[in-house]
Protein backbone atom coordinates (compact mmCIF):
# COMPACT_ATOMS: atom_id res chain seq x y z
CA UNK A 1 0.00 0.00 0.00
CA UNK A 2 1.35 3.54 -0.88
CA UNK A 3 1.72 5.92 2.18
CA UNK A 4 0.03 8.78 1.88
CA UNK A 5 2.25 12.29 1.33
CA UNK A 6 2.08 13.28 5.44
CA UNK A 7 4.08 15.85 7.64
CA UNK A 8 2.48 14.77 11.23
CA UNK A 9 5.50 12.72 12.62
CA UNK A 10 6.36 9.41 11.42
CA UNK A 11 4.90 6.16 13.38
CA UNK A 12 7.21 3.98 15.26
CA UNK A 13 8.30 0.36 13.79
CA UNK A 14 5.88 -1.02 16.24
CA UNK A 15 3.05 0.63 14.70
CA UNK A 16 3.92 0.48 11.35
CA UNK A 17 5.31 -3.22 10.97
CA UNK A 18 6.33 -5.12 7.78
CA UNK A 19 5.28 -8.30 6.97
CA UNK A 20 7.77 -10.04 8.20
CA UNK A 21 7.00 -8.24 11.73
CA UNK A 22 3.42 -9.00 11.34
CA UNK A 23 4.36 -12.45 10.75
CA UNK A 24 6.42 -12.58 14.04
CA UNK A 25 3.47 -10.58 16.18
CA UNK A 26 1.13 -13.69 14.89
CA UNK A 27 3.38 -16.00 15.92
CA UNK A 28 3.60 -14.17 19.09
CA UNK A 29 0.40 -14.25 19.81
CA UNK A 30 -0.43 -18.04 19.49
CA UNK A 31 2.43 -18.75 21.61
CA UNK A 32 0.66 -16.30 24.14
CA UNK A 33 -2.62 -17.99 23.43
CA UNK A 34 -0.81 -21.84 24.47
CA UNK A 35 0.67 -20.54 27.35
CA UNK A 36 -2.47 -18.43 29.05
CA UNK A 37 -2.23 -21.29 31.36
CA UNK A 38 0.96 -20.14 32.58
CA UNK A 39 -0.45 -16.75 33.47
CA UNK A 40 2.22 -14.61 30.91
CA UNK A 41 2.98 -14.43 27.62
CA UNK A 42 6.65 -13.80 26.32
CA UNK A 43 7.80 -10.32 25.93
CA UNK A 44 7.49 -8.91 22.05
CA UNK A 45 10.56 -8.83 20.01
CA UNK A 46 12.43 -5.72 19.18
CA UNK A 47 11.74 -4.71 16.00
CA UNK A 48 14.53 -2.86 15.09
CA UNK A 49 16.32 0.49 15.31
CA UNK A 50 14.62 3.41 15.62
CA UNK A 51 15.09 7.25 15.00
CA UNK A 52 15.51 8.88 18.79
CA UNK A 53 13.78 12.02 17.70
CA UNK A 54 11.21 11.23 15.18
CA UNK A 55 9.77 14.41 13.28
CA UNK A 56 7.59 15.29 10.27
CA UNK A 57 8.70 13.59 7.62
CA UNK A 58 7.23 12.22 4.24
CA UNK A 59 7.34 8.82 3.34
CA UNK A 60 6.69 7.20 -0.40
CA UNK A 61 6.82 3.73 -0.35
CA UNK A 62 6.05 2.05 -3.45
CA UNK A 63 2.84 -0.63 -3.86
CA UNK A 64 3.56 -4.39 -3.09
CA UNK A 65 6.96 -4.36 -1.76
CA UNK A 66 8.57 -7.89 -1.28
CA UNK A 67 11.70 -9.00 0.30
CA UNK A 68 13.25 -10.63 -2.85
CA UNK A 69 12.84 -7.39 -4.81
CA UNK A 70 14.67 -4.88 -3.54
CA UNK A 71 13.87 -1.04 -4.14
CA UNK A 72 16.56 1.91 -4.03
CA UNK A 73 16.03 4.33 -1.07
CA UNK A 74 16.24 8.47 -1.88
CA UNK A 75 16.89 10.36 0.99
CA UNK A 76 16.10 14.21 -0.25
CA UNK A 77 17.09 16.95 2.15
CA UNK A 78 15.31 20.35 2.30
CA UNK A 79 16.91 23.99 2.41
CA UNK A 80 17.39 26.40 5.94
CA UNK A 81 13.61 26.81 6.62
CA UNK A 82 12.22 24.47 4.57
CA UNK A 83 10.09 21.48 5.25
CA UNK A 84 10.14 18.32 3.89
CA UNK A 85 6.38 18.47 1.82
CA UNK A 86 7.80 21.55 -0.11
CA UNK A 87 10.75 20.16 -1.00
CA UNK A 88 9.78 16.58 -2.66
CA UNK A 89 6.75 18.81 -4.77
CA UNK A 90 9.57 21.67 -5.59
CA UNK A 91 12.33 18.59 -7.08
CA UNK A 92 9.36 16.84 -8.47
CA UNK A 93 10.34 13.55 -6.64
CA UNK A 94 7.04 11.83 -5.40
CA UNK A 95 5.59 11.53 -9.28
CA UNK A 96 9.17 9.89 -9.78
CA UNK A 97 9.21 7.74 -6.78
CA UNK A 98 5.35 6.25 -8.08
CA UNK A 99 7.34 5.86 -11.37
CA UNK A 100 10.55 4.14 -11.04
CA UNK A 101 9.33 2.51 -7.58
CA UNK A 102 12.00 3.66 -5.24
CA UNK A 103 11.39 4.52 -1.68
CA UNK A 104 11.30 8.07 -0.91
CA UNK A 105 11.63 9.31 2.60
CA UNK A 106 11.91 13.28 3.31
CA UNK A 107 13.13 14.02 6.76
CA UNK A 108 12.67 17.23 8.73
CA UNK A 109 15.85 19.30 10.02
CA UNK A 110 16.21 20.56 13.39
CA UNK A 111 14.40 23.42 14.96
CA UNK A 112 16.14 26.34 15.73
CA UNK A 113 15.58 28.81 17.92
CA UNK A 114 14.03 31.43 15.29
CA UNK A 115 11.22 28.54 14.38
CA UNK A 116 13.36 27.67 11.48
CA UNK A 117 14.52 23.74 10.25
CA UNK A 118 18.07 23.55 9.42
CA UNK A 119 20.81 20.87 8.78
CA UNK A 120 24.66 21.36 10.83
CA UNK A 121 25.95 20.57 8.28
CA UNK A 122 29.04 22.58 7.84
CA UNK A 123 30.62 25.36 9.63
CA UNK A 124 29.21 27.61 7.01
CA UNK A 125 25.71 26.03 7.25
CA UNK A 126 23.59 26.22 9.39
CA UNK A 127 23.95 25.96 12.47
CA UNK A 128 23.58 29.58 13.47
CA UNK A 129 22.17 28.46 16.77
CA UNK A 130 25.64 26.63 17.48
CA UNK A 131 23.96 23.74 19.02
CA UNK A 132 25.63 21.00 17.58
CA UNK A 133 23.30 18.44 16.94
CA UNK A 134 24.91 15.30 15.55
CA UNK A 135 22.68 15.43 12.24
CA UNK A 136 24.87 12.86 10.48
CA UNK A 137 24.24 10.12 13.45
CA UNK A 138 20.23 11.07 12.86
CA UNK A 139 20.78 10.20 8.92
CA UNK A 140 22.68 7.07 10.18
CA UNK A 141 19.58 5.89 12.32
CA UNK A 142 16.78 7.19 9.45
CA UNK A 143 18.29 5.23 7.19
CA UNK A 144 18.94 2.05 9.27
CA UNK A 145 15.29 2.30 10.03
CA UNK A 146 14.17 2.09 6.80
CA UNK A 147 15.75 -0.88 6.03
CA UNK A 148 14.74 -2.19 8.90
CA UNK A 149 11.05 -1.73 7.78
CA UNK A 150 11.48 -1.81 3.89
CA UNK A 151 13.24 -4.13 1.41
CA UNK A 152 15.91 -1.36 0.90
CA UNK A 153 18.92 -2.53 -1.90
CA UNK A 154 22.47 -1.81 0.16
CA UNK A 155 23.91 -1.02 -3.01
CA UNK A 156 21.26 1.99 -4.34
CA UNK A 157 21.36 3.97 -1.29
CA UNK A 158 20.93 7.55 -2.68
CA UNK A 159 20.93 11.45 -1.13
CA UNK A 160 19.60 14.72 -2.50
CA UNK A 161 19.67 17.49 -0.87
CA UNK A 162 18.83 21.76 -2.00
CA UNK A 163 20.55 24.18 0.12
CA UNK A 164 21.01 23.78 3.40
CA UNK A 165 20.42 20.20 2.45
CA UNK A 166 22.42 19.74 -0.27
CA UNK A 167 25.68 20.73 2.42
CA UNK A 168 24.51 18.18 4.65
CA UNK A 169 24.21 15.84 1.53
CA UNK A 170 27.99 16.77 0.94
CA UNK A 171 28.97 15.72 4.39
CA UNK A 172 27.70 12.66 4.94
CA UNK A 173 28.86 11.39 1.72
CA UNK A 174 32.19 12.57 3.00
CA UNK A 175 31.95 10.71 6.47
CA UNK A 176 29.71 7.93 5.43
CA UNK A 177 30.82 6.89 1.69
CA UNK A 178 30.45 3.08 2.52
CA UNK A 179 26.58 3.59 2.84
CA UNK A 180 26.01 6.35 0.00
CA UNK A 181 26.17 5.41 -3.95
CA UNK A 182 25.69 9.04 -4.87
CA UNK A 183 24.36 12.39 -3.78
CA UNK A 184 22.53 15.44 -6.26
CA UNK A 185 23.83 18.99 -4.46
CA UNK A 186 21.44 21.79 -6.32
CA UNK A 187 22.66 25.34 -4.52
CA UNK A 188 24.92 23.57 -2.60
CA UNK A 189 28.55 23.33 -1.55
CA UNK A 190 31.30 21.58 0.10
CA UNK A 191 32.92 22.60 3.76
CA UNK A 192 36.02 25.31 3.28
CA UNK A 193 38.25 22.41 5.70
CA UNK A 194 39.05 20.14 3.04
CA UNK A 195 40.72 18.06 5.44
CA UNK A 196 36.97 17.05 7.02
CA UNK A 197 35.67 15.41 3.95
CA UNK A 198 38.11 11.82 3.89
CA UNK A 199 35.39 9.75 2.04
CA UNK A 200 36.64 5.76 2.15
CA UNK A 201 35.25 4.80 -1.13
CA UNK A 202 33.85 6.20 -4.14
CA UNK A 203 30.41 8.53 -4.22
CA UNK A 204 28.92 9.60 -7.70
CA UNK A 205 28.15 13.17 -7.46
CA UNK A 206 26.01 15.46 -9.52
CA UNK A 207 26.11 19.21 -8.90
CA UNK A 208 23.47 21.76 -10.20
CA UNK A 209 24.36 25.08 -9.29
CA UNK A 210 23.36 28.79 -11.29
CA UNK A 211 25.83 30.96 -11.73
CA UNK A 212 23.83 33.73 -10.44
CA UNK A 213 23.00 32.37 -7.10
CA UNK A 214 23.21 35.15 -4.76
CA UNK A 215 22.40 32.58 -1.21
CA UNK A 216 25.46 30.27 -2.32
CA UNK A 217 27.80 32.00 -4.57
CA UNK A 218 29.09 29.96 -7.80
CA UNK A 219 32.56 30.94 -6.82
CA UNK A 220 32.54 30.15 -3.09
CA UNK A 221 33.00 32.23 -0.79
CA UNK A 222 29.95 33.32 2.22
CA UNK A 223 26.32 33.04 2.58
CA UNK A 224 24.30 35.78 1.28
CA UNK A 225 20.85 36.94 1.40
CA UNK A 226 21.10 38.07 4.64
CA UNK A 227 22.08 34.68 6.12
CA UNK A 228 24.85 34.67 8.89
CA UNK A 229 28.09 34.74 7.81
CA UNK A 230 30.39 31.92 10.07
CA UNK A 231 32.50 30.61 7.98
CA UNK A 232 33.06 30.50 3.88
CA UNK A 233 31.96 27.62 1.72
CA UNK A 234 34.38 25.99 -1.19
CA UNK A 235 33.12 26.82 -4.91
CA UNK A 236 31.58 24.94 -7.34
CA UNK A 237 34.79 23.67 -8.98
CA UNK A 238 36.82 23.35 -5.73
CA UNK A 239 33.78 20.78 -4.64
CA UNK A 240 33.65 19.05 -7.53
CA UNK A 241 37.69 18.46 -6.93
CA UNK A 242 37.13 16.63 -3.81
CA UNK A 243 35.36 13.94 -5.57
CA UNK A 244 37.15 14.03 -8.86
CA UNK A 245 40.08 12.88 -6.48
CA UNK A 246 38.62 9.88 -5.04
CA UNK A 247 36.75 8.73 -7.69
CA UNK A 248 39.84 9.12 -9.37
CA UNK A 249 38.67 10.55 -12.43
CA UNK A 250 40.35 11.76 -15.51
CA UNK A 251 40.53 15.05 -15.59
CA UNK A 252 39.17 16.47 -18.75
CA UNK A 253 35.53 16.18 -18.69
CA UNK A 254 33.02 15.38 -21.80
CA UNK A 255 30.90 18.53 -22.88
CA UNK A 256 29.30 16.60 -25.83
CA UNK A 257 25.87 16.40 -23.69
CA UNK A 258 23.81 19.04 -25.68
CA UNK A 259 22.59 22.13 -23.30
CA UNK A 260 19.07 21.47 -21.71
CA UNK A 261 16.64 23.88 -19.84
CA UNK A 262 15.96 23.72 -16.31
CA UNK A 263 15.02 26.68 -15.48
CA UNK A 264 11.66 27.75 -17.05
CA UNK A 265 12.03 31.25 -16.06
CA UNK A 266 14.41 31.54 -18.76
CA UNK A 267 13.41 31.80 -22.36
CA UNK A 268 16.63 30.64 -23.05
CA UNK A 269 18.43 26.88 -23.19
CA UNK A 270 19.89 27.46 -19.89
CA UNK A 271 21.85 24.31 -18.36
CA UNK A 272 25.28 23.17 -19.78
CA UNK A 273 27.13 19.70 -19.04
CA UNK A 274 30.21 18.51 -17.96
CA UNK A 275 30.51 14.97 -17.37
CA UNK A 276 33.56 13.14 -15.63
CA UNK A 277 32.42 9.06 -16.54
CA UNK A 278 36.01 8.19 -17.03
CA UNK A 279 36.47 7.47 -13.26
CA UNK A 280 37.96 4.11 -11.47
CA UNK A 281 34.47 4.34 -8.99
CA UNK A 282 31.70 6.20 -9.59
CA UNK A 283 31.12 9.42 -11.67
CA UNK A 284 30.90 13.44 -11.40
CA UNK A 285 28.84 15.47 -13.62
CA UNK A 286 28.30 19.54 -13.27
CA UNK A 287 24.74 20.97 -14.39
CA UNK A 288 25.50 24.86 -14.36
CA UNK A 289 22.45 26.87 -14.73
CA UNK A 290 23.43 30.19 -16.69
CA UNK A 291 21.29 33.37 -14.95
CA UNK A 292 18.95 31.49 -12.64
CA UNK A 293 19.01 32.16 -9.11
CA UNK A 294 19.37 30.39 -5.84
CA UNK A 295 15.69 28.84 -6.35
CA UNK A 296 14.73 28.85 -10.30
CA UNK A 297 11.45 27.64 -11.82
CA UNK A 298 12.18 24.43 -12.47
CA UNK A 299 11.27 22.21 -15.69
CA UNK A 300 8.85 19.50 -15.79
CA UNK A 301 11.31 17.01 -16.48
CA UNK A 302 13.28 17.55 -13.48
CA UNK A 303 13.08 14.82 -11.44
CA UNK A 304 13.54 12.15 -14.00
CA UNK A 305 16.63 13.35 -15.11
CA UNK A 306 17.47 13.71 -11.62
CA UNK A 307 16.50 10.28 -11.12
CA UNK A 308 17.92 8.95 -14.39
CA UNK A 309 21.15 10.36 -13.05
CA UNK A 310 21.12 8.19 -9.95
CA UNK A 311 19.86 5.32 -11.35
CA UNK A 312 22.64 5.04 -13.60
CA UNK A 313 24.99 4.96 -10.50
CA UNK A 314 24.37 2.32 -8.21
CA UNK A 315 27.44 1.18 -5.72
CA UNK A 316 29.86 -0.83 -7.34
Amino acid sequence: MRHPLTTTPPLTLAARPTLAALSALSALAALAALCAACGSAPPPKDSGPKVADPRPMVIEAPADLRADAPVPLVVALHGFGGEPKELTSYLQLVGAARRHRFLLVAPSGNLGSDGKRYWNATDACCDFGDRKPDDVAYLDKLIEEQKARYPIDPKRVFVIGFSNGAFMAHRYACERAGTVAAIVSMGGAGDSDRARCRPKEPVSLLEIHSDEDAIVNYRGGFLGGGLTQRSPFLGTRETLDVWLRRDKCKPVPDTSTPPFDLDTASPDTDTSVQAWRDCEGGAVELWTMRAAGHRPTLASNFGERVWAFLADHPKR
